[in-house]
Order: C-alpha cells, then sequence, then structure tokens
C-alpha cells in the first residue's frame, strides 16, 4: 500500500481545477462578459452566476483531490475514494458527453477517477 495513487489524484485534480478555471476564465467567460450584453446577461447578478457556476467545479475537483489524499494520511474511510470517484468519473463522461468530442479536461477528469479507483483498490484490506 502506498500513498502514489492518493498524492496522484490530488496533484492531477489540483491541476484541473486550476486549468479549468484560469483557462475558462481568460478563453470564454472574459470574452463573453466583453460583447455587448442583451437581456438577462445585461445584470451584473447574472454575470457573478456565470462565473461562480465556471469555478464551482473547479473549486471542487481541487478540495475532493486533496480530500482522496487526506483520507489516505489518516486511514480514512473507503466511501471518500468512492464518492471522489463517482464526482469524476461522472464529471468526465458528462464533459465527453456535451462536448460530442475528445477534450483534455473530460480525458484528465476520467485518468484521475481511474486513480482514485486505484487507490481504493490498493487499500482494501
Amino acid at each position: 500500500m502506498t500513498m502514489f495513487y492518493a498524492e496522484a489524484v490530488a496533484v492531477l485534480a489540483i491541476a484541473t481545477g486550476f486549468a479549468h478555471s484560469t483557462l475558462g476564465e481568460r478563453l470564454i467567460l472574459q470574452p463573453l462578459f466583453a460583447e455587448p450584453q442583451s437581456g438577462v446577461m445585461k445584470s451584473s447578478t447574472a454575470k457573478a452566476i456565470v462565473r461562480a457556476v465556471w469555478h464551482g467545479p473547479s473549486l471542487a475537483w481541487g478540495a475532493i483531490g486533496i480530500a482522496v489524499r487526506a483520507a489516505r494520511l489518516s486511514d480514512g474511510v473507503a466511501f471518500v475514494s468512492i464518492g471522489a470517484f463517482a464526482v469524476f468519473a461522472i464529471s468526465g463522461v458528462a464533459n465527453l458527453a456535451a462536448l460530442r468530442q475528445p477534450h483534455i479536461g473530460g480525458l484528465m477528469l476520467l485518468a484521475i477517477a481511474g486513480l482514485t479507483c486505484a487507490d481504493w483498490i490498493d487499500h482494501l484490506p
């Protein structure tokens, strides 16, 4: 039993979340908000909601990755890894389904899901 998988989950989840927030802000949100706004997007509240909804998953992925590592450090219960696997796998599949083509973010989330599953299997009694 090693910490390799849990540490890889934490590092990759943080990196994926950071890239999602940073690149999404620069390449999607800023250009979107720079365009002339009409309808509901005129509202600063709507812009704040869109920004929060964009960055929320990034924060969650990083926090869940850290939780997997913390659970291993304290010989935590398996449900942390099982729950993390579900979040990463569902996020990755949803990303790929929504885009209908391979995307680095969806592929990273599926890789993290695989590492989370490997961490759980590695720590079975």
